[in-house]
């Protein structure tokens, strides 16, 4: 009787049942559920309910699309230097203290030999960077010693077979691309590699800054001062926000800046140094001391720091992204 009634009770109480859902409703009420298990069943039911929120909200979440993780930073990860020539002393001393410091890229901003067609100077640079280029990502780049007047660049990309013949290239680390070009090619607007060069300043991500390194000075009170191959490259530089320019040729070290690029010269790996010569407006300092160059990268900034061969800090910039 009690049983008929809790039956009866049950389809009054649930509205809209018609007499399919009535005959379930009935069927589940032909097992009673004593009133302590119905009532967790109804937390459970709550439980389930809370859980389906969650997991909507998380979905819901996971369907916005994520922001990118900031790049990895690297604490003196890339050493630069360049114009090594016939001083080999100072060479030796040099990669002994970047093999220490244990950067993992090395650029060379070119001038390994005096003259490119002297396969004994070549082999003496060689033997000098061996351990180096056996322990780093080296990247090289032509200097015009390294042009030979009778074998041209050959013995360049003999010594270098990893660039397989490629005069300029990129390479990307850190969030950062990287270029190297090849200032004894033509580089006016019109030419293969300008276009190949705004090709690859134009393509990169917002958040990926550019490194540029090459031989001939952009800006210099060294010797050979501006290079007039270099002419038409700031307004490039300018136009695509690079954050920071590596040269060599001059023997000198110097760090310039010009509307938000910083341009250093980092000739000094041994070749005779040259005084303060020509007039730079945007120089900010100026050493003729032999030197290298580390340089550091955050999600926020870079750091350049200058060191002479033995190890003193000559100079050191921060560039904010």
């Amino acid at each position: 009787m009690r049983i008929h009634l809790l039956l009866s009770l049950v389809l009054l109480a649930t509205p809209g049942l018609g007499a399919k859902e009535k005959s379930k409703a009935a069927a589940k009420t032909s097992s009673p559920v004593p009133a302590a298990d119905l009532s967790a069943a109804k937390s459970g039911a709550n439980a389930a309910g809370t859980a389906r929120a969650e997991n909507d909200k998380r979905a819901a979440a996971a369907a916005v699309p994520a922001k990118p993780a900031p790049a990895p930073a690297c604490e003196r990860c890339v050493a630069v230097y360049g114009d090594t020539r016939t001083g080999e002393e100072i060479h030796k001393t040099i990669v002994k203290q970047l093999l220490a410091a244990k950067p993992t890229v090395v650029l060379h901003t070119g001038d390994f030999v005096d003259k490119g067609d002297k396969t004994d100077q070549w082999k003496s640079s060689l033997s000098i960077t061996k351990d180096l280029r056996a322990a780093t990502a080296f990247y090289p780049i032509f200097g015009n010693h390294d042009v030979g007047k009778d074998s041209g660049a050959t013995p360049f990309f003999e010594a270098f077979p990893a660039l397989a013949g490629q005069h300029w290239y990129s390479f990307e680390r850190w969030g950062t691309r990287f270029i190297g070009i090849d200032t004894e090619a033509p580089l006016a607007p019109g030419t293969t590699q300008y276009a190949w060069l705004e090709g690859k300043l134009a393509s990169r991500s917002l958040n990926d800054r550019a490194v540029v390194f090459m031989h001939d000075t952009v800006f210099s009170s060294g010797y050979h001062g501006a290079s007039e191959k270099t002419k038409d490259l700031p307004a490039l530089f300018e136009k695509y926000k690079v954050s920071l320019v590596f040269t060599g040729h001059d023997h000198v070290y110097e760090r310039s800046e010009k509307d938000g690029v910083v341009y250093v010269v980092t000739g000094g790996g041994g070749a005779p140094l040259y005084p303060k010569d020509k007039k730079n407006p945007y120089s900010k300092f100026f050493a003729s001391k032999n030197h290298y160059c580390m340089l550091s990268i955050t999600p926020d900034a870079m750091r350049v720091e200058a060191f002479t061969p033995d190890g003193k800090k000559l100079d050191e910039v921060i560039i904010k992204k």
